[in-house]
């Protein structure tokens, strides 16, 4: 959550979205009615009040909407969404994007019918022979040759019962193997990330903690006795920005994200937990002017002459988002994790090799 700006702030220049909208309504107004406005700003709270009494003040108030009872508001000129920025997820990488071509409870159920095939096939081969450790590794590598590549790496096996097995664990391979490699080259060509927090629910289960300024928390998050527990949950994460460091910090950000600077996070846009801030002219209550503002401003909205402006100031000040072009050939990286797999195997095997030699020569 950013930090609040005052609206001397934002009218000080024309270089801001909100004073640029509200300035622009304001000539727009001067024009079409042939009057003239001054622009008047305050630091004294008394003589705000005592000059809000003068019928000849029309006051420009920020904020959530709220009724008084001494001033109307007109239809809003600007709308401001509550912004959230969250950690943007991790993307996963090429050794562990295989992982995902299925759900865990299908690699769980995969894994238990290779274990049961592997045992199944040990105990048929061992009915005559007896148990050894020679037999077991064999049907675990029959077994394992029929799961990767469909075939048996040793003859066919004469017993009825092995027989039946191979043809009916055949048909599932089969059908897993298919489901597997269908979609391979998306799978691998297509960027996966992990969980992403995506409102405030999740942001509030996640314990992250939210930084904020004073003002925000106090504003916004200063209730205690409350039966919302999102609210609750949410108002315990908030940590109040302390530094002058940490208040430039998020002013830049906020600048960056306007200027569509590529920021490295997640944007929550939800105004369910804090009430939209709205710009609106205000007047004393049963102003004379009152409809004729409120004619004017819905008139411009209306026609389109509102957004046309807002677009036209956004497209000259913000950046254009380059966005990067989506991978659609395998390349190295993709398969990397077979190399990988295939230098462990590699390893393995000499390993293996060099201590049967040991063995062969001192036993």
């Amino acid at each position: 959550m950013s930090n609040r700006r005052t609206l001397r702030e934002m009218f000080a220049s024309n270089h801001h979205p909100i004073g640029f909208t509200v300035l622009y309504i304001i000539n727009e107004l001067s024009r079409h009615l042939n009057a003239t406005f001054q622009c008047i700003t305050f630091t004294n709270r008394k003589k705000l009040d005592n000059m809000s009494r003068n019928t000849s003040m029309i006051g420009i108030s920020w904020g959530p909407f709220r009724e008084s009872r001494y001033y109307v508001m007109t239809e809003p000129l600007v709308r401001m969404d509550v912004l959230w920025l969250v950690p943007k997820a991790k993307q996963i990488s090429n050794m562990n994007v295989c992982l995902y071509v299925f759900k865990y409870d299908v690699w769980i159920a995969t894994s238990v019918v290779f274990i049961c095939g592997w045992l199944t096939w040990f105990l048929i081969l061992s009915r005559n022979g007896g148990f050894t450790f020679d037999k077991l590794c064999i049907s675990f590598l029959n077994v394992w040759s029929l799961t990767i590549c469909g075939n048996v790496v040793s003859q066919l096996p004469r017993s009825l019962a092995l027989r039946i097995l191979l043809l009916f664990y055949l048909i599932y391979v089969i059908h897993i193997q298919c489901a597997f490699t269908s979609d391979m080259s998306t799978v691998l060509t297509t960027p996966r990330y992990d969980f992403q927090i995506r409102n405030l629910k999740e942001l509030a289960d996640s314990q992250l903690p939210i930084y904020s300024s004073a003002d925000c928390k106090t504003l916004y998050f200063s209730k205690n006795n409350t039966d919302w527990k999102l609210y609750t949950k949410l108002q315990k994460s908030i940590h109040v920005l302390t530094s002058q460091d940490q208040k430039e910090y998020v002013n830049l950000l906020d600048a960056e994200i306007f200027l569509g600077g590529k920021v490295d996070a997640y944007e929550i846009r939800d105004n369910s937990m804090i009430s939209v801030h709205t710009i609106r002219l205000r007047l004393l209550i049963d102003h004379y002017f009152t409809t004729t503002l409120n004619i004017f401003i819905s008139r411009m909205i209306e026609s389109g002459i509102h957004d046309k402006r807002k677009n036209d100031f956004y497209q000259k000040y913000r950046a254009e988002k380059v966005e990067t072009p989506q991978e659609d050939e395998l390349t190295l990286k993709h398969l990397i994790f077979i190399f990988v797999i295939l230098g462990f195997g590699l390893c393995t095997a000499c390993m293996v090799f060099c201590f049967e030699l040991v063995l062969n020569k001192y036993l």
